[in-house]
């Protein structure tokens, strides 16, 4: 049997698939269950197409271009910076170098093989209904979505600009955690001040 087939979830009307307490004991049909996380979410974004999520968010939303705008500042000496972590249980909070990701060939063909793409078959699927649902959703919005796009990288751009040097995070340059940050918290949100005052 292929990972379509099998038994579809039945339960109260309210009582989606994904709440169902039977979930480990049904063989699911995978179609199924994502159509109904599709139906749980009034929006999902897609990480690999930021740009285009946050300007269709902004445009369901009846945001302004700059309340999506961000900008994450990384040291050109640490391409991957120090990441905060916060203390459990007592200890100290503290900041960890985020070391760079890194293959073996083992690895690589290990996640280029059947059983690592059986194994996220589902997730797949869920990518790819929320990729096609963007699409539409971006056909759906006309000419305008292009408009609030370009002017969207205009943007960050000028937030680019605006913001280098003025972005203090907890976990900065070092790796010692600086008191003196323009955080919201536990390191993230650290260029909310220089956003909040950038006139387009």
């Amino acid at each position: 049997s292929n990972a379509t087939d099998g038994e579809v979830f039945q339960g109260p009307p309210d009582q989606t698939a994904l709440l169902q307490k039977a979930f480990g004991t049904l063989r699911p049909n995978w179609y199924t269950i994502v159509q109904d996380i599709l139906h749980d979410y009034d929006f999902i974004f897609v990480a690999e197409r930021l740009a285009e999520s946050l300007v269709v968010f902004q445009m369901l939303m009846g945001l302004t271009t700059k309340d999506i705008l961000y900008h994450a500042e990384t040291s050109h000496k640490h391409p991957h910076p120090f990441i905060f972590v916060k203390g459990q249980k007592g200890k100290k909070d503290q900041c960890i170098f985020d070391r760079p990701p890194f293959y073996t060939p083992q690895m690589k063909s290990f996640f280029a093989g059947p059983q690592w793409h059986n194994t996220i078959r589902v997730d797949s699927l869920v990518h790819s209904a929320v990729d096609l649902s963007l699409n539409r959703t971006i056909e759906s919005l006309g000419r305008g979505f292009q408009k609030n796009l370009d002017a969207f990288h205009r943007g960050m751009e000028t937030a680019r600009v605006h913001c280098h040097g003025r972005i203090i995070k907890q976990c900065p340059e070092g790796g010692v955690i600086s008191t003196n940050n323009t955080c919201y918290m536990d390191n993230e949100g650290c260029d909310h001040v220089c956003i909040n005052d950038l006139v387009l």
